[in-house]
């Protein structure tokens, strides 16, 4: 340890002595404690044959709930929580020198944490140690669920996307197929949105985006799912209805929730949308047969007015009005 108390970095056998190589060693330890103290996980220095807290960063300190004074010189074991004391030959909580190991460690208050443990053979000062990196294993969960969140939603309106939707429809369409139910999908498409970016800019765009999201999500059945494919485009999948009509009534409803004005930085800015609906039972049809009709009862829809839903029905659209 330096005057400070704090390990120095380790240092390799052969190390040059101080002399012509001091200035390039010195360089080699301040990167070591730089990366060593800005890890974003709790790092552990641990001495190998007494298993005793050499050192530990920032991270770690926090981590656990002791002053790096106190942490440092605890034996790394009083960090374990886990209910049994490995057996001799088994490495213990913090020596896991292949890969990484799931523990329970306990907090100075007491409370335990799950984490996630790997280590690397270092030498300090001619002894050996070991670098123990430390994951709380709830941050990483949040990160994983995060990064599932992203791949399945649009971050936006945060409804599912395309890829989560196309899931969903799967998952219907077999259902429909064993039980012989008949399940709807409706493409909805705002009317006139290209103007609002262009005329009110684009953050504005973005807030009506966000409240068709809102509003669609308050007028779906529950169990039905509204996912936003691109732009101001939307689906809603109902995986059971009772027959057309019944989809027809849904969507007449998402229609007439989505004529209300919005306020978005602009008072009463006007607001509609087009639906196209298809119907299928038993789940005869594939995800893209069921979104290449519901577009076709869509552009059918669009022809007569905004606001309008079209039905595809026996091969072709059929119109109607809300």
């Amino acid at each position: 340890m330096n005057a400070s108390g704090r390990a120095k970095a380790p240092r390799a056998p052969g190390s040059p002595s101080p002399g012509r190589g001091f200035s390039a060693l010195a360089e080699s330890e301040a990167r070591f404690r730089a990366l060593f103290d800005a890890h974003v996980d709790a790092v552990l220095m641990v001495d190998a044959q007494t298993r005793e807290i050499v050192d530990a960063n920032a991270v770690a300190c926090v981590m656990y709930g002791y002053p790096r004074t106190r942490l440092v010189g605890m034996s790394a074991d009083e960090l374990s929580a886990d209910p049994e004391i490995p057996a001799p030959g088994v490495p213990s909580a913090l020596d896991d020198r292949v890969g990484h190991a799931s523990r329970l460690h306990r907090r100075r208050d007491g409370s335990t944490i799950a984490v996630q443990i790997g280590s690397g053979d270092a030498q300090l000062d001619g002894r050996p140690v070991a670098i123990v990196v430390v994951r709380d294993d709830s941050v990483l969960g949040r990160d994983l669920e995060e990064a599932r969140r992203r791949s399945t939603h649009d971050p936006l309106t945060l409804l599912p996307n395309r890829a989560l939707l196309t899931e969903e429809a799967d998952r219907a369409l077999a259902r429909a197929d064993c039980s012989g139910e008949t399940l709807a999908l409706m493409h909805v498409d705002l009317d006139g949105f290209r103007p609002v970016n262009e005329d009110h800019g684009y953050e504005v765009g973005d807030e009506v985006l966000r409240v068709v999201a809102q509003r669609l999500r308050s007028a779906v059945r529950t169990g039905d799912v509204a996912a936003r494919i691109e732009g101001d485009e939307f689906i809603v999948l109902c995986p059971v209805v009772a027959d057309e009509i019944a989809a027809l009534n849904v969507a007449h409803r998402l229609a007439r929730a989505l004529a209300e004005p919005v306020d978005a930085g602009v008072v009463g800015l006007p607001l509609s949308a087009c639906i196209g609906v298809v119907v299928d039972v038993g789940g005869s049809r594939g995800v893209e047969r069921l979104l290449r009709d519901a577009d076709a009862a869509l552009f059918s829809a669009k022809r007569v007015r905004p606001g309008s839903v079209a039905l595809f029905a026996g091969g072709s659209p059929i119109a109607h009005t809300v």
